[in-house]
């Protein structure tokens, strides 16, 4: 049986869950990267017990950070009893865990209690329990291998942005109860900034001033790239572009002076904030994931978008795991034959969900 690697996008509404699957010979391994919401944790677990018994054990589950549209979902499968999920390791950075780089929730509280209570592996990878998810001390990257040939590289985070979870963490952490909006569905206000789209000029908006995301706990986000049969995928969670692009420059040492990727998870669902220009530049692939349904924040954000168009390869795809009034603009075909690129969306039925193979299927 030929090898695969292949990349789902499960419905996480404006949030990430990604499962991966790879292997050889009958041979298959999992990764799951975040969880999306609450009602995501039952479509996992209906994809978990579809598989043989012998595939649902993972080889690595990553909580990116403790953003309540990532950590969630994995929140709700950790604490059913009833779904018996293993995995060989966990990356996932809690209060009590970093020493000189306190963090915590009472999220990630709640999980630290289920991690700690299913004795899964934690940070193992990195040394064990009480260490953290981070790059080296000096910023460099972290590389390590999991079982069945995959390679990670580990591109954020790093201790500086670690520290700044410092006082909201500790503040948040005196509150009784749980981080506002999880016990209760409440639909954020629109950005002070957001514009309701009307004629769009791609150029103008690809070269638009870039404000950097500064949000702390985005910038706490363990981004890393998958490297398999040959094949390349990166998941930046919400990473903060400064900390990506200062990380991928130092593995741009190909003829081209780019970095080859077969896949990159756009950082923060399309953010305006975490695509810019010199992240694009520093990279050539062709399929960029933007995982939301758009309900909270509007992402993906049509600047972010534009900057795809204009800097992000001659020849290359989005694909949305939903539709949603902020994507659906990019069906045009007009620019798609101006700027090369087509779009790709969930078929009917399916929304949330798409699957991508990087590997040739027999």
């Amino acid at each position: 049986m030929a090898d695969c690697f292949d990349i789902y996008m499960f419905p996480a509404a404006e949030g990430d869950c990604f499962w991966i699957r790879y292997g050889s010979a009958g041979v298959f391994h999992n990764i799951l990267i975040d969880g999306g919401r609450e009602s995501t944790a039952d479509l996992i677990k209906e994809f978990i017990l579809q598989l043989p018994e012998q595939e649902r054990r993972l080889e690595l589950l990553v909580v990116s950070h403790i953003d309540r549209d990532h950590i969630e979902g994995i929140l709700k499968l950790a604490g059913d009893e009833a779904l018996c999920l293993e995995t060989e390791d966990i990356w996932f950075n809690a209060y009590h865990h970093l020493q000189d780089e306190i963090m915590g929730a009472v999220m990630g509280e709640k999980l630290s209690d289920s991690i700690i209570a299913r004795e899964w592996p934690w940070n193992k990878g990195f040394g064990g329990y009480t260490s953290a998810v981070k790059l080296a001390d000096d910023g460099g990257n972290r590389d390590l291998s999991l079982a069945g040939g995959m390679h990670v590289t580990l591109l954020s985070p790093d201790s500086a942005k670690l520290l700044k979870l410092v006082p909201r963490w500790e503040k948040e952490c005196q509150k009784v109860g749980l981080l506002p909006g999880l016990e209760v569905e409440v639909r954020p206000p629109v950005p002070a900034d957001y514009e309701e789209m009307g004629v769009i000029d791609i150029d103008e908006l690809a070269d638009s001033p870039f404000a950097r995301d500064n949000s702390v706990p985005n910038g706490t986000s363990i981004a890393f790239l998958l490297e398999y049969g040959g094949k390349r995928a990166l998941f930046a969670a919400d990473a903060h572009p400064d900390l990506l692009l200062k990380n991928l420059q130092g593995m741009t040492a190909e003829s081209s002076g780019k970095l080859q990727l077969d896949v990159f998870k756009v950082p923060h669902h399309g953010s305006k904030n975490n695509t810019s220009k010199e992240l694009l530049d520093c990279i050539d692939c062709p399929t960029y994931l933007l995982s939301t349904n758009g309900s909270q924040f509007h992402h993906p954000d049509s600047a972010a978008v534009a900057r795809i168009l204009k800097y992000g390869g001659m020849e290359k795809v989005l694909v949305f795991n939903y539709r949603s009034n902020e994507n659906e603009v990019w069906e045009s075909q007009e620019w798609q034959e101006q700027y090369g690129y087509r779009t790709r969306y969930p078929e009917i039925g399916c929304e949330g969900t798409i699957k991508l193979s990087l590997l040739p299927e027999d």
